[in-house]
């Protein structure tokens, strides 16, 4: 048993990176009904052809961004190198 997240498992699923990305999902009832729909039942699918059963869905919230200089607009993230955890 074991605790992870879908972009961690994007390794396996490449699918799942989708919703790992920051952003693409608004907040946690958003991501239950993209979970409970076709493209959910699609994954849950490929995890079982992985071996893997998933008993549960836990949502810790949304990304951060932070950087050594103020943001306060769009424009300022230009040229900004930014990084997320296991998302390709």
């Amino acid at each position: 048993m074991a605790t992870t997240g879908y972009p961690d498992m994007s390794y396996v699923i490449p699918e799942l990176a989708l919703v790992g990305a920051p952003y693409v999902v608004k907040d946690f009832p958003a991501l239950e009904k993209i979970v409970a729909g076709p493209w959910g039942q699609k994954m849950e699918a490929k995890f079982e052809e992985q071996g893997v059963k998933v008993i549960d869905l836990w949502y810790l919230g949304t990304r951060q961004t932070t950087a050594n200089k103020p943001i306060e607009s769009i424009d300022d993230l230009k040229g900004l190198r930014m990084r997320t955890p296991n998302v390709r």
